[in-house]
């Protein structure tokens, strides 16, 4: 399909490493005209045990079930943040350890 598409794939989307050929999600969805579905995870975790994972189809719905979570817990006034050095959870740590944050990286 590369060679005989070689339009559809964008400037800097695919690269020879070796003699391995690599592509970028991006350039694979331009290529197939398929996007990669991404999907959202709420968790509840505390010491490294996870308590509750919950997968989502998007952002806002894994935001609004954290937001409902912390809601509960009596916290109203929270800003999305990260909450690691990657930036890949957002959400908080409460006094007592425990984790509630959104992820798009599903440990399962």
């Amino acid at each position: 399909m590369i060679k005989k598409y070689p339009d559809r794939i964008p400037e800097g989307e695919i690269r020879m490493f070796g003699k391995t050929l690599v592509i970028t999600s991006k350039g694979m969805e331009n290529l197939t005209g398929r996007s990669l579905k991404e999907y959202w995870y709420f968790y509840i975790e505390k010491q490294q045990i996870v308590f509750k994972e919950v997968k989502y189809n998007s952002y806002e719905e894994a935001l609004e079930r954290l937001m409902n979570e912390l809601g509960k817990r009596g916290i109203s006034n929270y800003v999305p943040a990260a909450i690691d050095d990657q930036n890949q959870r957002i959400g908080l740590q409460l006094d007592n350890g425990t984790l509630l944050f959104i992820t798009t990286n599903g440990r399962r």
